[in-house]
């Protein structure tokens, strides 16, 4: 992603196990992220979760510069404005409305942003990854492969925990929903990253955060603070800056 593309052109100098190896493993990480972020969704605040795992682009950077790239002043300006409003998100949360209601208690907040931030990095991790896949092998084979890696992580899960999942019947086809726009979700976004400014992909991926939290607001009654708004808004700015500097 943000600093991955110094990597492109420069297959030759790569081993091709390394891109076969990048999809397996970040077709593992994706999983495992999607899970994480799941369960921070499920037990935890929409407007907070949404927003921290947004900010998986600003912890791209960090794995960059360990891999050998070298950020810009605005870069890491632009990083640091990311967390501050990831701070903001989490800092300011109303209290629910409702008496009794555990969502918004400060134990389940922590453990929401936790598991937010959890998801982050590992999305982070993952789609540096996975950048290198869709140079060589295009968007389509490596979001195939992702699926094929995802399916077999899930069935693995469940033959380890020996359980069989179950879901009322009147529910697959939002399951199937889900699995579609996530699909496509991905695939776009490696389409993006394949193309000449692929780094502008990043501001798209970055402006679900907002569509998720106002659609919280408004069938879940979610309550988002004044403060809350204002971190949402800098940490898309934040991300959109670093893809426009990347």
């Amino acid at each position: 992603m943000f600093g991955s593309f110094a990597l492109k052109g420069g297959r030759n100098r790569l081993a091709p196990d390394l891109w076969a190896a990048s999809i397996v493993g970040g077709g593992i990480g994706i999983a495992v992220g999607t899970a994480v972020l799941f369960e921070a969704l499920t037990k935890g605040p929409v407007s907070i979760a949404s927003p921290m795992v947004a900010c998986y682009p600003a912890l791209s950077v960090p794995i960059t510069v360990a891999l050998g790239a070298r950020p810009g002043v605005w870069e890491w300006v632009a990083m640091g404005g990311t967390i501050a409003g990831i701070w903001l998100v989490a800092r300011y949360v109303k209290e629910s409305p409702a008496a009794g209601d555990e969502t918004f208690s400060r134990a389940n907040i922590r453990r929401t942003a936790l598991l937010a931030l959890s998801s982050a990095v590992i999305f982070a991790l993952a789609i540096n990854g996975l950048d290198l896949a869709v140079v060589e092998y295009g968007p389509t084979i490596t979001v195939l492969g992702i699926r094929i890696v995802g399916v077999l992580c899930f069935v693995a899960w469940f033959l380890i925990r020996r359980e069989v999942p179950r879901a009322p019947v009147n529910s697959w086809w939002i399951i199937g929903l889900i699995g579609v726009l996530d699909t496509a979700g991905h695939f776009f976004l490696y389409l993006g990253l394949d193309a000449e400014h692929g780094e502008f992909a990043v501001v798209a991926s970055a402006a679900y955060t907002v569509v998720t939290v106002l659609l919280a607001r408004i069938f879940l009654k979610e309550p988002v603070s004044p403060p809350q708004w204002l971190g949402i808004a800098v940490v898309v700015g934040g991300i959109a800056s670093l893809a426009l500097l990347g």
